[in-house]
C-alpha cells in the first residue's frame, strides 16, 4: 500500500487520545512530586483500607494481585501469542510484544526517575522492595488485558462476546489495581498512574496493528 494522508487519518483519534493520556500522566506525576495534597489523599485511602482489612478479602486480593505480576503477565502473553499464531492473527503479534515491552520499560524508567518510597510498612500486608510510583502490576495488567480486550473486540463476531471480553478485561484490571491498594503496597496515585501508562501503551499497540494492516494490504 502506498503511503498517503488518507491512510493515516483514521489513526488521528487514537493519537489524540494518547496525547491526552500522557498529559494526564504528566499532571499526576507533577502532583506526586510537588503537591502535598496528593499525598494527603493517598495516605487517607491507605489508612482507611488498612483499618478495614478482612482475612477473606485479603486472601482474594492476594490471588488477584498475583495475576498482575510481571512473570505471570509474560506467561499469559506467550500463551496469547501462541493462540494468535495458531489462528493466523499475526497482525497482533508484534503489537502485543511492543505494548508489553514498552509498558515494562517505561514503568521501570519512571519508578527509578521518581524514586517514591512505598507506603508505611506498618500498614502494608507485605513488604515490596522496589519503588512505588507507578504501580507495575497495574501498568502491565492494563497493557495486557487492555490489548487482549481490543483483539477480542476486533475479532469476535457476536456483540455479546465483545461486551463480555471488554467487561472481563476491565474488571480484571480494576480488581488488580484495587488489590494493590487493599494490601497497602501502593498509593492511589500509583495505581492511577499505572492505569494511564498501561492504557497509553494499549493505544500504541492499537496504532501499531492498524499501521501494520494498512501497509501490508
Amino acid at each position: 500500500m502506498t503511503y498517503d494522508k488518507a491512510s493515516v487519518r483514521p489513526l488521528v483519534p487514537a493519537i489524540l487520545l494518547l496525547a491526552c493520556l500522557l498529559a494526564l500522566l504528566t499532571a499526576l506525576l507533577w502532583g506526586v512530586v510537588a503537591n502535598p495534597s496528593v499525598f494527603a489523599v493517598d495516605r487517607l485511602v491507605n489508612d482507611f483500607l488498612a483499618a478495614h482489612r478482612q482475612p477473606t478479602l485479603t486472601l482474594m486480593f492476594l490471588w488477584f494481585t498475583y495475576l498482575g505480576k510481571s512473570l505471570v503477565i509474560a506467561g499469559c502473553a506467550l500463551l496469547t501469542i501462541g493462540v494468535l499464531e495458531w489462528q493466523g492473527r499475526r497482525q497482533y503479534l508484534l503489537a502485543l510484544a511492543v505494548t508489553l515491552a514498552g509498558a515494562e520499560a517505561s514503568v521501570q524508567l519512571v519508578k527509578h526517575a521518581v524514586g517514591r518510597a512505598r507506603p508505611d510498612p506498618l500498614l502494608a500486608y507485605y513488604i515490596e522492595p522496589t519503588f512505588s510510583f507507578p504501580s507495575t502490576h497495574t501498568t502491565l495488567a492494563t497493557a495486557f488485558y487492555g490489548f487482549l480486550a481490543y483483539a477480542i473486540m476486533q475479532e469476535a463476531k457476536d456483540p455479546a462476546q465483545r461486551r463480555l471480553g471488554l467487561s472481563a478485561a476491565f474488571l480484571m484490571v480494576l480488581i488488580i489495581a484495587v488489590s494493590r491498594l487493599y494490601l497497602g503496597v501502593h498509593y492511589l496515585s500509583d495505581v492511577g498512574a499505572g492505569f494511564l501508562l498501561g492504557l497509553s501503551w494499549v493505544l500504541v499497540g492499537i496504532i501499531s496493528v492498524k499501521l501494520c494492516m494498512r501497509f501490508t494490504e
